[in-house]
């Protein structure tokens, strides 16, 4: 039986969700097997076990590396951990970069943030519903910020993204949200998030929170056309 997680100290220095697949967890910072019941990543578990093989991070919430792992499951795991991706009871399989270098604009203990925009006025987003990713200059507009005490996880990143694209200051690379090119971020617009680890999940932007869904498919040509409302 494990323990409630102890609160999280100013200077912790790394952070990860716990994945919980069909037959064994995952650290989400070093995609090594690990038991579900620990805080930190020690132990490296499995059929081949590493007694304090792990990365050392620290779990702070918890998701599903399967469907066949519903939210009902993983709140009877870890009752303690907020639980990361939830859509519809049910969790979109986080993403990982085969390698850092496969990511150009990702930067070491950084989330990267890409902002895809409705181009309809629906009422909530679903999948099939067309984005166009934000791109004042005909490339899109990537949003970096540093992990921090701040900074802690996909969420954290996507709430200062939505933060810049309301005109509220910069990210932390200097970039602010182009006004004269793109309206501001709003709700059903989906945030793309890869963090440090190079997991990637994208959050769809609700009235108070964010939803995870599955990454944007349906992005019509960007060409000669700037997304500045809503039509």
């Amino acid at each position: 039986m494990f323990q409630p997680t102890p609160p999280l100290p100013a200077n912790e220095p790394a952070t990860a969700t716990l994945l919980v697949g069909d037959f064994e967890s995952r650290c989400g910072n070093c995609n090594k097997p690990t038991l579900h019941g620990v805080h930190r990543h020690t132990d490296v578990s499995g059929w081949q076990p590493q007694p304090g093989g792990g990365c050392g991070a620290r779990f702070v919430n918890i998701a599903s590396l399967s469907r066949a792992v519903p939210a009902a499951r993983l709140r009877e795991l870890r009752p303690d951990l907020p639980m990361r991706a939830q859509h519809n009871d049910s969790y979109p399989t986080p993403r990982r970069l085969p390698r850092p270098d496969t990511a150009p604009t990702t930067t070491p203990d950084a989330y990267t943030t890409t902002v895809y925009m409705h181009r309809d006025n629906f009422d909530g987003h679903q999948h099939h519903h067309p984005l166009a990713a934000a791109h004042p200059d005909g490339s899109p507009l990537h949003l970096v910020f540093h992990a921090s005490h701040r900074i802690r996880t996909h969420e954290d990143a996507a709430d200062a993204a939505y933060t810049v694209g309301n005109h509220q200051g910069p990210d932390d690379n200097g970039q602010t949200w182009p006004s004269d090119s793109l309206r501001s971020v709003s709700t059903g617009d989906v945030i793309k998030v890869t963090g440090p680890d190079h997991w990637i999940i994208c959050l769809r932007v609700d009235p108070i929170s964010f939803t995870a869904v599955p990454e944007p498919t349906a992005l019509p040509p960007l060409a000669g056309e700037r997304i500045t409302h809503r039509h």
